[in-house]
């Protein structure tokens, strides 16, 4: 985690408010294995041959002093089937 002081100015350049930020970054490897079916392409037919470039998962999460967080998170895939949305909801107590 990083803390991060920001501070808000009014356009007189008096400082209106000063607060502290937690901010940490995660990142996972999110490649799925060579030989499954992988959707975007409507004519595929065959299972996936290999891997041209890896895909990754990120999460930033950035915390003021409320102690809530707030998380950003971006995944290098097409989508998810709702199923798969909703086991990880469940896997890591996630509220949408």
């Amino acid at each position: 985690m990083y803390a991060v002081a920001t501070a808000f100015n009014s356009s007189q350049g008096s400082l209106m408010s000063r607060m502290t930020h937690r901010v940490g970054v995660a990142t996972a490897d999110v490649t799925p294995p060579v030989g499954i079916f992988l959707a975007g392409y409507a004519a595929r037919t065959t299972p996936s041959i290999g891997v041209y470039q890896r895909l990754r998962a990120t999460c930033v999460a950035i915390e003021d002093e409320s102690q809530q967080p707030a998380l950003l998170l971006t995944i290098d895939w097409l989508g998810f089937y709702e199923r798969t949305a909703a086991a990880n909801q469940r896997q890591h107590r996630v509220a949408t």
